[in-house]
């Protein structure tokens, strides 16, 4: 394992991803493939030794006790390609130098062309690739998706951030979560929760309380998002919400909790505890998987 080997899997991930967006826009089966994305993080502990890979808005936060008295240490381990963030800011400005729509604000959040509130993702084709996404005449991206046809370098990347550290004693526990969580819990809370909580359901609260928050920001009750209708839909070329739908509360989110706990040959043993709320389609999530459970 190497980081070298994680960028190589996700050129390969965007690259097949790009080419199966291509065939449907040009055979005209699902043109809309051309305007999805998805962020991208890979991790692996290989011979105790945390290999980190990251596209888009998630974070790897590695949780450690240090000092005499053992106190909670927090780390982010690659960056977030946000762009609220001023460095993401300023390779986007960097990039695109005689671009002035290259960052419009909309809703208090900066986004790329005021579509994209990420610089880096997989796919998203259309904001990479003139040919053949915008090129053609009958273009036409969906609704709160589109862009102007007047660009010569594309305005997203699908670079990823790599990163490698060997995992020491002092090293307690790992926090895997996407863009939609981090929207709504910060570093310290999810860290002081993991810290000081029971393990057992330890992603599954994480998740309850970014949605109660979630519930709070509308002035809303948290049943109240669970009686939400679970998700947008697509329609055509159109991406289509229902009103007060699930996605109106919060994106889509992904928490996974690795505790680093030591085996008597002094290797790391993780100890998964993950909840998924997602579902492995095309489509929006319907957050199936928090209503089972």
């Amino acid at each position: 394992m190497s980081t070298e080997i994680l960028k190589q899997v996700i050129v390969d991930t965007e690259a097949g991803f790009i080419e199966f967006a291509r065939n449907n826009y040009q055979q005209h089966r699902n043109p809309v493939i051309s305007v999805v994305s998805s962020g991208c993080l890979i991790c692996v502990i290989w011979k105790d030794t945390l290999f980190v890979a990251n596209v888009g808005d998630s974070r790897v936060i590695l949780g450690s006790h240090k000092g005499k008295f053992k106190r909670l240490h927090i780390d982010q381990v690659v960056r977030d390609h946000n762009c609220q963030n001023w460095d993401i800011q300023n390779e986007i400005i960097e990039s695109h130098p005689n671009d002035h729509r290259r960052l419009v604000e909309v809703n208090g959040k900066w986004r790329v062309r005021g579509l994209s509130e990420i610089s880096r993702c997989i796919g998203n084709a259309y904001m990479k690739n003139k040919e053949p996404f915008t090129d053609a005449s009958n273009f036409e991206a969906p609704l709160g998706h589109r862009v102007s046809l007047d660009f010569e370098e594309p305005f997203l990347s699908a670079e990823p951030e790599v990163y490698s550290r060997v995992l020491k004693d002092t090293e307690k526990f790992i926090i895997f979560g996407s863009g939609g969580f981090w929207k709504k819990i910060t570093i310290k809370e999810a860290a002081y929760i993991v810290n000081t909580r029971p393990r057992n359901g330890i992603a599954k609260r994480l998740v309850m309380l970014a949605q109660a928050v979630a519930a709070l920001e509308r002035r809303k009750r948290y049943n109240d998002i669970l009686q939400a209708p679970k998700s947008s839909h697509v329609s055509g070329r159109r991406v289509v919400a229902d009103d007060g739908s699930r996605t109106d509360f919060h994106d889509d989110m992904t928490v996974i909790v690795v505790y680093l706990d030591k085996m008597p040959n002094g290797g790391v043993r993780p100890q998964i505890r993950s909840y998924r709320g997602h579902s492995n389609t095309v489509r929006s999530s319907d957050f199936r998987n928090l209503d089972d459970m």
